[in-house]
């Protein structure tokens, strides 16, 4: 009579084991990179929106010659000053487009040589009519400066 041993395929209860320690292990250090990450890259899709809000709002008045105002709304349907939600862009005080902040969790805040202005004024020639200063853009501990001068030119620091 003959015995035939087949071998047997598969992990054993201990190597199931130190690889699943192994991946947590992995999970527990690539975390806070990946959460890292995550903060720049919504800051930096924050900044770019606004920046792009801003150019269509100085083209805009420089094409039509007329006085062009891009402010924070929290409603979508008039400005108010909270930069969190919506950007409107207005002439005659008629909303022309609305543009959604994609990630509300990014803080926006505008400081201005104008403190109590909380819309941007572009003038027929593309100025901001006097204003300068800076929207603060952050994510927890992440953050990132849009600046801008009289003359209607953004910078980001």
């Amino acid at each position: 009579m003959k015995f035939s041993m087949k071998k047997q395929s598969g992990l054993t209860f201990i190597e199931v084991l130190l690889s699943l320690a192994m991946i947590t292990t992995l999970l527990f250090v690539i975390k806070p990179s990946v959460a890292q990450v995550w903060q720049h890259w919504q800051v930096q899709q924050t900044v770019n929106t606004l920046e792009n809000a801003w150019q269509k709002s100085r083209v805009l008045a420089l094409q039509t010659k007329q006085l062009t105002q891009l402010c924070g709304s929290s409603n979508g349907k008039q400005c108010d000053g909270n930069w969190q939600q919506y950007w409107l862009l207005q002439q005659n005080k008629k909303v022309l487009q609305v543009m959604r902040h994609s990630f509300n969790s990014a803080k926006i805040k505008l400081t201005s040589n104008l403190p109590t202005q909380k819309t941007i004024q572009f003038s027929a020639l593309g100025t901001t009519r006097g204003q300068q200063g800076r929207f603060n853009i952050c994510e927890h501990e992440f953050c990132k400066n849009l600046i801008f001068i009289r003359t209607g030119r953004l910078r980001v620091q």
